[in-house]
């Protein structure tokens, strides 16, 4: 558990400093309080991240005194717990990988959506008390964030997360299990059409700060989508009729390490992209199962090319991905349903839809 534990700060920490140090020309100052010319930023866990533009270096040793995340406070730097989202429900630590049964009819979170709006795009942090998505509520489309004291309460009502919003579109938001780590697509001035922006903070209970653009992730095409796997030593995104891609919108994948900190060559998931549009992927925490949005056709329930949510999964982490099976019990005819956010422990998943009838709408729905 420490091991796993010491781990997970290495890639926090790294990531960080990775989203702090992306585009930063020498001497900028950089979100967090930091310098592109390596002055020294400090969390309130006591780590010392240093931002040089592309290297983050953490005290990761489990003794820097009281940890802060959120509202929960540990000692030895690291929690055992889901304090810091890290926790899959499980009491060994480790991802439950039983047999699941299938998912419950969604139910619309009647707290996060406004009527006659665009609420989509949900993305929770791993302990499922932070839920960040895109809504049209406010007339253009931007980030807005939701919290509660627990699982079982009810959500706070959202509020829109300022310093990641611009005049311009925000969509497509992602943030990393431990809530320290929050990717977005925007139309924003700077960007090429739609890039993908990042932003990075030392503790759930500092503020954002305004993404960068994350230019190991952009093409001169649209990008969306860009999602930290729960191990956060991978992203997925997606990226629009790129060379080597099957057509439209295609899911590509890059390891990310942070000795040095670098996002690795992207390349084609060719097991979950197909001539149709494939984005927004969820991917468990066992790295077996990964849910994802595609316009292919479903055999027998769809006419036309809409969003409808799949499946693929594998024995191993190492093996190829199954061939992608439509959600059934998710996906209505003639809807859009798409945008998954599966938990921890494969028992929860959210996702948006536009059943009700007046747009999109935030549901959630679980399994046994």
């Amino acid at each position: 558990m420490m091991r796993e534990a010491m781990r997970r700060a290495t890639m926090t920490m790294g990531l960080v400093g990775l989203v702090l140090g992306c585009g930063a020309a020498p001497g900028q100052i950089l979100p967090g309080g930091g310098s592109s010319t390596g002055e020294p930023v400090t969390s309130t866990s006591g780590t010392t991240v240093v931002a040089d533009g592309t290297t983050a270096v953490g005290d990761v040793s489990g003794t820097s005194g009281p940890s802060t995340v959120g509202s929960s406070t540990t000692s030895g730097g690291s929690s055992s717990g889901t304090q810091d989202g890290s926790s899959d429900g499980s009491s060994s630590g480790e991802p439950m990988d039983e047999p699941l049964g299938p998912f419950e009819p969604p139910v619309p979170v009647v707290e996060l959506n406004v009527a006659g709006s665009n609420d989509d795009d949900p993305t929770l942090t791993g302990d499922m008390l932070e839920i960040y998505f895109a809504s049209t509520r406010n007339g253009s489309q931007d980030i807005f964030v939701s919290t509660r004291a627990s699982v079982a309460d009810p959500w706070d009502a959202p509020v829109p997360v300022d310093p990641l919003n611009s005049p311009s579109t925000e969509t497509t938001p992602e943030v990393s299990i431990d809530g320290l780590v929050i990717s977005l697509a925007s139309n924003r001035p700077g960007a090429m059409g739609t890039d993908i922006y990042a932003a990075g903070r030392l503790s759930r209970a500092d503020p954002w700060p305004t993404p960068l653009l994350l230019m190991q992730a952009n093409t001169p095409m649209d990008d969306f989508g860009a999602t930290i796997s729960p191990n956060m030593d991978q992203v997925f995104l997606c990226w629009l009729d790129q060379p080597g891609g099957m057509g439209q919108s295609d899911i590509w994948r890059a390891d990310v390490s942070f000795m040095p900190n670098m996002v690795g060559t992207f390349s084609l998931v060719a097991e979950l992209s197909s001539t149709s549009a494939d984005c927004t992927v969820s991917m468990a925490q066992n790295e077996r199962e990964i849910i994802f949005e595609s316009t292919r056709l479903v055999d027998g329930a769809d006419t036309v090319a809409e969003w409808n949510l799949w499946v693929s999964t594998r024995q191993d982490a190492a093996d190829p991905w199954g061939p992608p099976v439509a959600l059934a019990e998710l996906n209505t005819p003639d809807f859009l349903d798409n945008d998954p956010w599966l938990s921890l422990d494969r028992r929860t998943l959210y996702m948006a839809s536009t059943r009700g009838g007046s747009g999109d709408d935030i549901y959630v729905t679980t399994r046994r």
